[in-house]
C-alpha cells in the first residue's frame, strides 16, 4: 500500500513540476515577444537598446527589470533616452508588470487600451511625450496603480469616470494637455491621494466640493484653466495642503480673512492671474488676509495679476521661510512694510505696479537690485541708489522738509512746509519762526550732509553708501553741540532749552561742522528774581524715547538738566554706535549702565567697531586694546566719562554745559598735540 502512495505523490509532485516549467516558459516567451514587438514599434537614435538581441537574456536588457521567482518582467524603464515612435498594444502582455515608465521620450499616437489588462500594475509614467487621443477608460482594471503621469502629452477628451475606481492612487499628473470638460466629482473619492495635477487643460467650471474630502492631498495644481466661481470654503480647512496653485483662471471675488488659519503647513502658494484680491493671475479682490501670517511654513507666495487692495499684510514678515514673494499687478497701496527686510531667506520681491508709495526699505532682499522690482509705483521714493528712485522728502512730526534752489541766490536750500491739519503744527511753526496766512513754510540752509543719524547708523538711510566717523570727527561733532547748548542755556537774552536733542537733529555742513536743528518743542524760559517762568507748555513728556531724561516721564518741569542728560546719552551713542532704543536694552538697562559696567578697562569691547583699526577688530573678545596709541586711549576714556557724567539719573549729579565745553576743549588739545607728537 505504501509503495503505490508514495509513487503516486511523486507522479503530483513530477506533473506539477512539468506544468510550472511550461507556463514559465510559455511566460518567459510572451514577455520576449512583447519587448521585441515594442522595441520594432520605435526609433532608438542613441542606440540604447542595442542589448535588446538573442544572444542575452531580456532579464538583462537595458532598462528591463524581472521578478526573481519567475523571470518575468516587471519593470520598463526608458525614461528620457530620446525614444520615437508608438507604445506597442504587445505591453500590454507584459502581465506581471508593475512599473512603466516611458517618461520624457517622444512617443505619440494614442496610450494603448492593452495597458489595461496589466491588473498588476502600479505606476504608469508617460509624461512629457507627444501622445495624443483621449485617456483609455479601462485603464480601471488597474485596481493597483498608484502613479498616474500623463502631463505633458496632447491628451483630449474628459476626464474619465473609470479613475474613479483606483483607489490606490497616491499620484495623479494630467497637467499640460488639452483635457476639457469639469473637474468630475468623483476625484474626491480617491482618498489615498496626495498630488494632484491638472494645470494647464481647458477645465471649465468650479472645484467640486467633494475634493475637500481628501485629507491626505498635500499638493493641488489647477492652474491655467477656465475655473471660475469661488473657491469651496472647506478647502480653507484641509491643513494637509503644502501646495495651491490656481494662477491664471477666471476665480473672483475676495479671499475670507481667515483662509490661513488652519493652512499650518502650507509651503507654496501660487494664485496669480485672477481677480481675486488675493490670488496671481485670476480676478480676485479685497484685502490680502493677515492671516496669511499664519503659514509660517510657507516658501513661495505668489499674488500677481489680480485685484487685490488695501496694503501690503506686516504679518508677512512672520514667515521666517518665504523665499519668493509675487505681488505685483494688482492695487495695493501704502507703502512697503519695513518689516519685510527681516524675512532672511527671501531672494524675490516684486511689488511693481500697484500704487505704493513711501519709502523703499534698503536691507535685506531690498539691498539686492537683481532681486527686486518695484517699478510701476510712481509715488515709492529712496531705496539703494541701484533703484534710481527719487530721493524722499524728511517727514518731520509736523511738516515735510523739501530740498530746493534759490535761482536767485544759486543757493541750495532746505523748505520745511507744514501739515497745518496736523494738532501742534500751528504751535511747531510759531516756536520755530514766522506766520503767514495759508501756507506755512520755513527755510533753512541745506545740509549736504544730512544728519548725525544717518553717519551713525548708515544702513537705516542707504545701505549702498557706506558712511564712516573717525574718532577725531566724533569729537569735533560734541564739541559743536555742547557750544550750541552753551549758547542756548547761558548766552541768549532768553534760556532756551532744546528739548529734544537726538542724533537726527543735529545736521552737518559741507565741512562736517554739526548744528542742531528742530526747535519745534523748544521751550524759552524768563529768569525772574531766580524763578524760572516758562512761556509756553509743559503738558505731556517733552522729547523722544531714550533721549529724554527719565524725571520728565515722572511729570518734572523742563530744565537744562534734561538736555545734559540728552547729551550725554548721544555722546554714549556715538561712542557705542548703539542707539538707546536697541533690543538689548530690555528691563531696566540701558545705554549707560550698559557703557558703565565697562568703564573704564573694558571699553574696547563696547565700542562702535568702526573706531577700530581695521585690522584690530578681532582682538575685541580679548579686550585687547590693540595698536591704539595712549593718546587715543585717554581720548576716548575722557569722552565716554562726559557722556556718563552727563547722563546720569539725577538731575543735580549732572554735569552741567560750563564743565562739559570745558572737558572737551582739553580733550581736543590733547589728541591733536598727540597726534602731532
Amino acid at each position: 500500500m505504501f509503495p503505490t502512495f508514495s509513487f503516486c505523490l511523486s507522479l503530483i509532485f513530477a506533473l506539477n513540476f512539468v506544468q510550472n516549467t511550461i507556463t514559465s516558459s510559455l511566460g518567459n516567451e510572451t514577455d520576449n515577444l512583447a519587448l521585441l514587438k515594442f522595441k520594432d514599434a520605435i526609433s532608438d537614435p542613441n542606440g540604447i537598446l542595442a542589448s535588446w538581441n538573442s544572444s542575452t537574456h531580456y532579464c538583462n536588457w537595458d532598462g528591463i527589470t524581472c521578478g526573481h521567482k519567475h523571470q518575468r518582467v516587471t519593470e520598463l524603464d526608458l525614461e528620457g533616452y530620446e525614444l520615437h515612435g508608438f507604445i506597442s498594444p504587445y505591453v500590454g502582455n507584459l502581465s506581471f508588470l508593475v512599473n512603466l515608465n516611458l517618461a520624457d521620450n517622444s512617443f505619440n499616437g494614442k496610450i494603448p487600451d492593452e495597458l489595461g489588462r496589466l491588473f498588476r500594475l502600479q505606476k504608469l509614467l508617460l509624461s512629457n511625450n507627444s501622445m495624443t487621443g483621449e485617456i483609455p477608460t479601462n485603464l480601471t482594471s488597474c485596481s493597483d496603480l498608484q502613479v498616474l503621469c500623463l502631463n505633458g502629452n496632447h491628451l483630449i477628451g474628459k476626464i474619465p469616470i473609470g479613475i474613479n475606481s483606483l483607489h490606490m492612487l497616491r499620484t495623479l499628473q494630467i497637467s499640460t494637455n488639452n483635457l476639457t470638460g469639469r473637474i468630475p466629482s468623483f476625484i474626491g473619492n480617491l482618498s489615498s491621494l496626495t498630488y494632484l495635477s491638472m494645470a494647464i487643460n481647458h477645465l471649465e467650471g468650479n472645484i467640486p466640493q467633494e475634493m475637500c474630502s481628501l485629507k491626505n492631498l498635500t499638493f493641488m495644481q489647477l492652474g491655467e484653466n477656465r475655473l471660475n466661481v469661488t473657491f469651496p470654503s472647506c478647502l480653507y480647512n484641509m491643513s494637509s495642503l503644502t501646495t495651491i496653485a490656481v494662477a491664471l483662471n477666471d476665480f473672483n471675488g475676495p479671499l475670507p480673512p481667515n483662509m490661513f488659519n488652519t493652512l499650518s503647513n502650507l509651503q507654496q502658494l501660487y494664485i496669480g492671474g485672477n481677480q481675486l484680491s488675493d490670488v496671481s493671475e485670476n480676478h480676485l479682490s479685497g484685502d490680502i488676509p493677515r492671516t496669511i501670517g499664519e503659514c509660517i511654513v510657507l516658501e513661495y507666495l505668489c499674488l500677481q495679476g489680480n485685484s487685490f487692495n488695501g496694503t501690503i499684510p506686516t504679518s508677512l514678515a512672520s514667515l521666517k521661510d518665504l523665499q519668493y514673494l509675487d505681488m505685483s499687478r494688482n492695487r495695493l497701496s501704502g507703502p512697503i512694510p519695513n518689516v519685510l527686510q527681516n524675512i532672511s531667506v527671501l531672494e524675490y520681491l516684486n511689488v511693481s505696479f500697484n500704487v505704493l508709495e513711501g519709502e523703499v526699505p534698503t536691507k535685506g532682499v531690498f539691498g539686492n537690485v537683481g532681486e527686486l522690482v518695484v517699478t510701476g509705483n510712481n509715488n515709492l521714493c529712496g531705496g539703494i541708489s541701484e533703484l534710481h528712485l527719487q530721493p524722499c522728502s524728511v517727514k518731520g512730526s509736523f511738516g515735510t522738509v523739501y530740498k530746493g534752489n534759490l535761482t536767485s541766490e544759486d543757493k541750495v536750500v532746505a523748505i520745511k512746509v507744514l501739515n497745518l491739519q496736523k494738532k501742534g503744527a500751528h504751535k511747531s511753526f510759531i516756536a520755530e519762526y514766522y506766520k503767514g496766512q495759508e501756507f506755512k513754510a520755513l527755510v533753512f540752509e541745506y545740509m549736504s550732509n544730512g544728519s548725525l543719524e544717518q553717519w551713525l547708523h548708515a544702513g537705516i538711510v542707504n545701505a549702498g553708501n557706506k558712511r564712516m566717523l573717525d574718532i577725531e570727527q566724533r569729537l569735533n561733532i560734541a564739541i559743536d553741540i555742547a557750544s550750541v547748548l552753551h549758547y542756548l542755556h547761558l548766552e541768549c537774552e532768553q534760556l532756551v532749552i532744546h528739548c529734544d536733542l537726538k542724533p537726527s537733529n543735529v545736521l552737518l555742513d559741507d565741512d562736517m561742522v554739526a548744528r542742531v536743528s528742530d526747535f519745534g518743542i523748544a521751550r524759552l524760559v524768563s529768569v525772574i528774581n531766580d524763578t524760572s517762568h516758562q512761556e509756553t507748555s509743559t503738558i505731556g513728556i517733552k522729547g523722544t524715547i531714550g533721549y529724554a531724561p527719565p524725571e520728565y516721564g515722572m511729570g518734572s518741569e523742563i530744565s537744562t538738566y534734561g538736555d545734559m542728560y540728552s547729551f550725554g546719552v548721544l555722546m554714549l551713542e556715538m561712542l557705542t554706535g548703539r542707539k538707546p532704543t536697541d533690543e538689548m536694552f530690555e528691563d531696566s538697562q540701558n545705554l549707560h549702565m550698559f557703557v558703565e559696567n565697562s568703564f573704564p578697562n573694558n571699553l574696547i569691547q563696547i565700542l562702535d567697531p568702526r573706531l577700530l583699526p581695521r585690522n584690530e577688530e578681532a582682538t575685541i573678545e580679548d579686550g585687547n586694546i590693540g595698536s591704539f596709541t595712549p593718546i587715543v586711549e585717554k581720548c576716548l576714556v575722557s569722552l565716554f566719562r562726559i557722556g556718563l557724567a552727563c547722563s546720569v539719573e539725577s538731575p543735580k549729579e549732572r554735569m552741567n554745559i560750563v564743565d562739559v565745553t570745558r572737558e572737551l576743549s582739553i580733550t581736543k588739545k590733547a589728541f591733536l598735540a598727540g597726534e602731532i607728537d
